[in-house]
């Protein structure tokens, strides 16, 4: 092959990864927000809530849950997905209740009373060389039912990482997890993508 024509193919293949890395970008980004939507419409009301005894309360340094007959509960909610990795490495999804059968409550989705939280929902972005997305809430109750570490009445919830470097599984927020999970999908499919001719 001549030089003119290896340079000209070169470009095409450099040509395609750009084009394959702003798509995933644009993937990370599009599925980050739908997860933090997913994740604010829980379906356990308020007058639920206080017929349970407040699970997500704090008392001493532990979540209290479900106070009184618990198996009253089973089952109630709504079915959210959640991600894990099976024991062959295969990513997997599932549907569970926010309340179990043996009447164990979730902490997530954080449940829908006003619905203020969800419509406060921004996304803004992309900026500067990295293509910075910045995606949040702007209700003033963010800051405590998403508190990363909790709050004095509130046990942590999970939905946020309990620190800005979490390396952790266990101090990593849904948010992260899921951020985590896709992006090493995305980055394996990269290097297959890059090692074919």
């Amino acid at each position: 092959m001549r030089p003119a024509d290896l340079a000209r193919r070169q470009q095409q293949r450099f040509q395609t990864m750009k084009l394959f890395q702003e798509s995933a970008h644009r993937e990370l980004v599009d599925r980050g927000a739908e997860d933090h939507i997913e994740f604010v419409q829980g379906g356990i009301s308020e007058k639920m809530l206080a017929s349970m005894g407040h699970p997500f309360a704090r008392e001493g340094s532990a979540a209290r849950g479900i106070v009184g007959d618990k198996k009253k509960f089973a089952g109630a909610g709504k079915l959210f997905s959640v991600s894990y990795t099976d024991r062959h490495g295969n990513w997997r999804k599932k549907k569970i209740a926010q309340v179990s059968a043996k009447g164990i409550v979730n902490p997530l989705p954080i449940n829908v009373q006003t619905g203020e939280l969800r419509r406060s929902f921004f996304k803004s972005g992309p900026t500067g060389q990295q293509h910075l997305v910045r995606m949040g809430f702007r209700s003033p109750h963010a800051s405590e039912v998403l508190n990363p570490k909790g709050t004095k009445f509130m046990i942590y919830r999970g939905f946020y990482s309990k620190t800005l470097r979490a390396k952790s599984t266990s101090d990593l927020g849904i948010i992260a997890r899921r951020h985590r999970a896709r992006s090493q999908a995305l980055i394996q499919a990269l290097r297959k993508k890059q090692r074919q001719p």
